[in-house]
């Protein structure tokens, strides 16, 4: 399922919060509980209060915390988000006062950090362990940091060749082990799966970025998460095999197909 990337990469006003999906159900949205919101001026901001060049209240930069709970009464998760908030001109309006038009400031807040963390795609069953870990670890830093988020799941695709067989190790004549390259991996894995090894390389090198100093975006590391439920999807899931299976079987009856 694509990832809905307005939910991911935009800010929100306060009476306009983004539709998270709760990350223990999977099935409610998550609503700001009433009274649950919090905000306070940073200490940078207060320092610049004087300063002529600051009194705009664009350069203003705040903090908040905001309490959220799954729509779904059966779950009822509560989920704290907390970042950063500051100001921005909207449309223009006209200020009858003023005697002319001008920008609207609206509040805009940018959520840095869930707790339990958003789950950005769904993992599959199946999925092996030490790459379902780094991938989870990527969610929470997501908004944050998005470069350590992509280096996250560079590490996880590194634990699903592990997986798959592919050596992260060969020993050479001398008997030292020696680290083989996740580049080279993909290689060999190629081999086998060609499909899928060229969505993992394109995840490394959006992970080769973000491992050496590069500022990834989070519409980089949205890229890698695609790239990944789709490997994860082919490997685990096989929708669209199955979907092929479905396509061939009403093909040959030429019809639908009949079910008990």
């Amino acid at each position: 399922m694509p990832i809905d990337r307005a939910q991911y990469t935009r800010h929100f006003s306060k009476d306009q919060v983004a539709a998270w999906l709760c990350p223990r159900c999977k099935h409610g949205y998550l609503k700001p509980i009433r009274d649950g919101f919090l905000t306070v001026e940073s200490a940078e901001n207060k320092l610049a209060a004087t300063d002529e060049d600051r009194r705009d209240p664009i350069f203003e930069e705040h903090r908040f915390s905001m309490l959220l709970q799954c729509s779904n009464d059966i779950c009822g998760e509560g989920v704290v988000c907390s970042g950063a908030w500051g100001y921005e001109y909207g449309e223009m309006k006209e200020e009858e006062e003023e005697g002319g038009y001008f920008p609207a400031v609206i509040a805009a807040f940018i959520p840095e950090y869930f707790v339990p963390a958003l789950d950005i795609f769904q993992i599959p069953q199946g999925c092996p362990p030490r790459a379902s870990d780094e991938i989870r670890l990527s969610f929470r830093i997501y908004f944050a940091d998005p470069s350590s988020a992509a280096n996250h799941v560079r590490k996880a695709i590194e634990n699903l060749l592990t997986a798959k067989g592919i050596k992260r190790f060969v020993t050479e004549k001398s008997g030292k082990r020696k680290i083989v390259s996740l580049h080279d991996r993909i290689v060999q894995y190629r081999i086998r799966d060609a499909e899928n090894a060229d969505l993992l390389m394109a995840i490394k090198w959006l992970g080769n970025a973000g491992s050496h100093d590069a500022e990834l975006t989070k519409e980089d590391v949205l890229d890698s998460y695609e790239l990944l439920e789709v490997v994860l999807d082919n490997l685990y899931v096989k929708h669209a095999k199955k979907v092929r299976q479905l396509a061939k079987s009403v093909n040959k009856r030429k019809g639908p197909m009949r079910r008990l």
